[in-house]
């Protein structure tokens, strides 16, 4: 189109020649019609182009890591909420003098449990030794001396002091401390890897590349573009080199990915027994009894010996010294209904477990991905070699990492940037923690019968029925106690789902099929906008460049009487472009306007010797097409460049 506005010996190889002399990438061989500016646009487009591809490349994972470390935050929580409800019922059903009283006791008991899961700095030795320091003064008051004052101030912190002393409570809060300590250890670590597991996708996701690695990506996907080759593809040979090259770093997380697996799946397999928080905090209302019991059992022994460390107790009513137990525990016992081991968070992290180990291989298949769905030529055929296409490459890669490619000459091999150094130190860590925690089954293996019965380690399949007798809570391994009536959608006989939780995933559900449409429409927008942005700004430099040429042609031939007559030259580019950009411009009566202006100025010049009035060349101006002075050159100028434009 724009030939037909040149000069007649110029050509669009003449015009476009001068562009390349000051590209650094791309090169050419021979003409080109990419500028600077361009390529600086093309190698911004390459990145972004290999941002969008690693996201894409770890949606599914990232997904499934995400949505596990919120489902487990969560069901921890609920699992904390329901320990904490069952001690408090067990309190206000069986010792209903104290249990309003005892429930202050035990919310701040499990509001430690919670911070402590979610990393507080906290000892769990601690948090239980100040629950039975602050439980026995009320244990005492009111069942060994019930129907007196509250003790004062010091009767209390006497009491408080010698707890420990005394045992006043047996080996439970020992017997507390090993589950609570080893249930929650596991339980943090566990979500700690989970959340790192995050950490490590985003930083891989939105990696800063090397200015090699982006020099390689814009040689691969745009160069073919300055040579007019807007269908060539990269051989998928040669875009494994590159994509090896620029994600060699990233490559080096892959061993410590699958160590990452492996040890996140032997803590899984041992978190059973004492080292299951839903199992452990579940059956601690039942410890907690079984030690106010053991107080009532041994009360005529602890009322002397504190009689004689905390100066003379009150006295008390007269009771019996022996009760029979069925006195202390309601034969309304809590009832939960048996649930199948499948209902657990056990059989949720072997899910989760298996999910993430068909991601095992994640790093190490990153440039296999990339080249996929990049529209590599997968046959190595005819195809974009970075310099021209060619009928076969032949790839040069050994194996993966950084070490692993001194024949690489895509892309300069570097050590891996400090933020990879990073996550894969975060990621040794975490292993080393997880490797610590996946012990239970040999250690448990190896204790003695008293060692289990100190420690109160149980397995799934025992019936871990210590204490009480008939008024036995037995609560087994299990997480799904509500009935799911009371959901609307995801009704089920039993599930783990409050109504607040259903709705809360509904709104999830919503939200994320907006961002699954707004995604897909953000992306057919993005590649639109970006097309019409190239060939937008593509189109208005050859505009620009069309005109310098003719202007600079005509300078050379026609020197200074082209430049007292340039402005008729000038009003033509301009309402092109104007056109161009949606002007209202008649084409066929502007470039009419063009030659008859043109035939006035050459006709004076011709004509030197005569004046000529302004009537008189409108006159000679409106015969032009009669006159044809120009001959058939504005019929076919107008033809080409209003289909062109058009």
């Amino acid at each position: 189109m724009l030939a037909t506005i040149l000069p007649p010996h110029a050509s669009f190889l003449h015009l476009f020649v001068s562009l390349g002399s000051d590209l650094q990438v791309c090169i050419p061989k021979g003409s080109t019609c990419c500028s600077r500016k361009m390529e600086e646009k093309y190698q911004a487009a390459a990145r972004l182009n290999m941002e969008q591809l690693l996201q894409s490349a770890s949606m599914e994972l990232k997904f499934l890591v995400i949505q596990n470390a919120a489902v487990f935050q969560e069901a921890f929580e609920i699992v904390v909420r329901h320990a904490r409800n069952f001690t408090n019922s067990m309190f206000r059903n069986h010792y209903q003098s104290m249990g309003t009283r005892a429930l202050k006791f035990v919310g701040e008991l499990f509001t430690d449990v919670s911070l402590y899961i979610l990393g507080s700095d906290i000892s769990v030795n601690d948090m239980i030794n100040e629950f039975f320091d602050s439980l026995f003064p009320l244990v005492y008051s009111h069942l060994i001396n019930p129907g007196f004052p509250d003790p004062s101030v010091e009767m209390t912190e006497c009491l408080r002091a010698a707890r420990r002393d005394l045992k006043a409570f047996g080996n439970y809060p020992k017997m507390m401390m090993t589950q609570v300590s080893k249930s929650l250890q596991a339980t943090r670590v566990f979500l700690q890897a989970l959340n790192l597991g995050i950490e490590v996708i985003n930083t891989t996701d939105h990696l800063k590349f090397s200015k090699d690695c982006g020099r390689a990506l814009l040689k691969m996907w745009y160069c073919s573009h300055c040579q007019g080759l807007l269908m060539a593809k990269p051989c998928v040979g040669y875009c494994g080199a590159v994509m090896h090259g620029c994600l060699a770093g990233v490559v080096e997380i892959d061993h410590h990915w699958r160590e990452y697996i492996s040890s996140l799946e032997g803590l899984t397999k041992g978190m059973h027994g004492i080292y299951d928080m839903e199992h452990v905090l579940l059956n601690l209302f039942s410890l907690v009894r079984d030690a106010v019991v053991y107080v009532q059992k041994n009360e005529g022994k602890l009322s002397t010996t504190i009689s004689r460390l905390c100066g003379h107790a009150q006295q008390r009513q007269y009771r019996s010294a022996n009760y029979p137990e069925d006195l202390f525990i309601d034969k309304k016992v809590l009832k939960v209904t048996h649930i199948e081991p499948e209902e657990t968070l056990s059989s949720r992290r072997r899910e989760l477990i298996m999910k993430l180990k068909s991601h095992s291989n994640f790093y190490s298949s990153l440039p296999e991905y990339i080249c996929t769905h990049s529209s590599a030529v997968q046959n190595d055929t005819f195809c974009w070699n970075g310099q021209e296409v060619v009928e076969r490459y032949s790839p040069q890669i050994t194996r993966n990492g950084v070490k692993a490619h001194p024949g690489n000459h895509e892309v300069k091999m570097k050590s891996p940037e400090p933020v990879i150094s990073q996550i894969i130190d975060k990621l040794k860590h975490i292993n080393q923690l997880l490797k610590g925690m996946a012990l239970p089954r040999q250690k448990a293996m190896s204790k003695t019968t008293e060692e289990e019965e100190e420690s109160g380690d149980c397995d799934d399949e025992d019936d871990c029925s210590r204490g009480s007798g008939d008024g036995e809570l037995r609560v087994r391994n299990q997480l799904r106690f509500l009935a799911g009536d009371h959901l609307k959608v995801c009704s089920q006989a039993y599930t783990c789902c409050s109504q607040e939780m259903e709705e809360k995933y509904s709104q999830q559900s919503k939200h994320d099929f907006r961002n699954a449409v707004v995604e897909l429409s953000n992306h057919l927008q993005t590649m639109f906008s970006s097309r019409y942005k190239k060939f937008d700004e593509f189109f208005k430099e050859l505009l620009e460049n069309a005109e310098k040429s003719l202007n600079d042609m005509f300078v050379r031939t026609y020197g200074r009487l082209y430049m007292q007559n340039s402005e008729l030259f000038k009003d033509l580019f301009v309402e092109l472009k104007r056109y161009y950009v949606g002007g209202n411009v008649n084409l066929e009566e502007m470039l009419n306007e063009f030659w008859a202006r043109l035939l006035e100025r050459m006709f004076r010049l011709v004509n030197p010797q005569y004046h000529f009035t302004d009537e008189y060349l409108e006159c000679v101006s409106k015969y032009t097409e009669q006159l044809k002075p120009f001959g058939d050159v504005p019929r076919k100028l107008k033809l080409q460049v209003t289909r062109a434009f058009v």
